[in-house]
């Protein structure tokens, strides 16, 4: 039918149809082409978006491991300094029982030796100087209850001391409880503000991350 058409035209009416159809045809492709060079940059933009979500990405999950090892690595820190907190205390209690046991022991010799010095002469029969006569009974009499005397003495001494020793040893034991106390709570406290560093550290890390990740983000879609 346009054949038809044209052949019915003037050959000059036939130029310039021609002339109208090329230039439409002309502008066509060149619209075609500008769209698909338009299309091109789109995709391209979109390329680029989902390649900086995806680092973003891979960067929070890089972020979220690193504060998971972080976070390990401050619980065995934590865990390490109570074991070594608690092996400490385990030896130095250790020690300080040997010593106190020591020490008892060594008392425990002092006073049977002092008690074995003091009912020596007393077994011996041996007897201050006494003005009565030696033979009479009043004289027997006196110093059976001289011996006696002393001897519930030293006995008195003897359970004083002990009860001495006693306290002495609580006291030992509660100065040793307060110290291993002490230094448990010392070592909790070390252990803590290490861990409490550690997270620190690892949040400052996770937010520069973040900072940089949103300033890339907003470059890239400032330059888009």
């Amino acid at each position: 039918k346009l054949q038809t058409v044209l052949e019915r035209l003037e050959p000059s009416k036939q130029k310039q149809l021609h002339a109208q159809c090329i230039n439409q045809l002309s502008q066509a492709v060149k619209t075609m082409r500008s769209r698909s060079a338009w299309l091109k940059k789109e995709a391209d933009k979109e390329v680029s978006r989902a390649a900086q979500s995806r680092n973003a990405a891979t960067q929070e999950v890089a972020a979220a491991e690193r504060r998971r090892a972080a976070d390990s690595a401050a619980a065995a820190a934590r865990d390490a300094a109570e074991r070594d907190a608690a092996e400490m205390d385990r030896v130095e209690m250790d020690r300080v029982m040997r010593r106190i046991e020591k020490d008892d022991e060594m008392t425990k010799l002092r006073q049977e030796a002092e008690l074995w010095q003091e009912a020596k002469p007393l077994a011996r029969g041996e007897k201050k100087p006494s003005p009565v006569p030696l033979g009479f009974p009043y004289h027997l009499a006196s110093s059976s209850r001289h011996l006696e005397a002393e001897r519930q003495e030293a006995a008195a001494e003897a359970e004083a001391a002990q009860k001495q020793a006693a306290k002495a040893e609580a006291a030992k034991r509660a100065a040793v409880a307060s110290a291993l106390a002490a230094r448990q709570a010392k070592a909790a406290k070390a252990a803590q503000a290490k861990a409490k560093a550690l997270e620190r550290e690892a949040a400052e890390q996770l937010t520069d991350q973040r900072r940089r990740a949103a300033a890339e983000r907003a470059a890239a879609e400032q330059a888009a």
